[in-house]
């Protein structure tokens, strides 16, 4: 999560491993100029500022979360909704929230072997229950964003908002993506194989 327990270089290494496999996804795979051109934006800023973030460390935590807030707000509200799906963002980020206390509270789960996969699992799970893929996108960016106002705020309280590191919330950021963009690509897949072999069946009866 956003509490920091590896290496800074392997750390940075993760980082722009993930962003430009996901430039590449957006880039050479992904029709839709909607979904494409604002993740190239966010991506490119990200990559941009991600060194300068450890020497404004404060300043940047702003910055980088209104930012990602402001995308996915811009991704969430793509898709109407009813009234009562707008709070799932936010009730989602509480969680996440109570997540980073706990880590905080007993970091030896951090280096848990199986917390990405449970993160893919997670993701898998709310892709099967969204609507579209810019609605998940969407809410996976306003629960990070939102969740991290609101763990910087409960630690300020306790003056441990030094253990928050946006680094790391970006690199949980960038992950998350990527798993997004490989679900959706997967389900296009699946979609284009169905297409065919209904072709080859209607064929066979003419």
């Amino acid at each position: 999560m956003a509490l920091h327990m590896g290496g800074d270089g392997v750390m940075e290494a993760e980082f722009y491993w993930y962003s430009w496999v996901i430039v590449i996804i957006l880039f050479f795979f992904t029709q839709k100029a909607s979904i494409r051109n604002p993740l190239l934006l966010l991506c490119s800023l990200l990559m941009i500022t991600y060194n300068i973030t450890p020497y404004f460390s404060e300043h940047f935590m702003y910055i980088h979360t209104f930012t990602i807030a402001i995308f996915g707000i811009y991704y969430w509200i793509r898709n109407k909704k009813r009234f009562l799906l707008h709070v799932w963002p936010f009730v989602l980020s509480i969680g996440y929230t109570s997540i980073q206390l706990f880590f905080l509270v007993n970091p030896v789960w951090l280096e848990f072997p199986g917390l990405s996969l449970l993160v893919f699992l997670l993701l898998y799970i709310f892709h099967k229950f969204s609507d579209s893929v810019e609605s998940l996108i969407g809410m996976w960016f306003l629960v990070n964003a939102c969740g991290t106002l609101w763990s910087y705020s409960v630690f300020s309280l306790f003056s441990l908002e030094g253990l928050i590191e946006m680094n790391v919330i970006l690199l949980f950021v960038i992950q998350g993506l990527l798993w997004i963009l490989i679900l959706n690509g997967v389900d296009h897949l699946k979609a284009k194989v169905q297409k065919q072999k209904s072709r080859k069946k209607g064929a066979a009866w003419v």
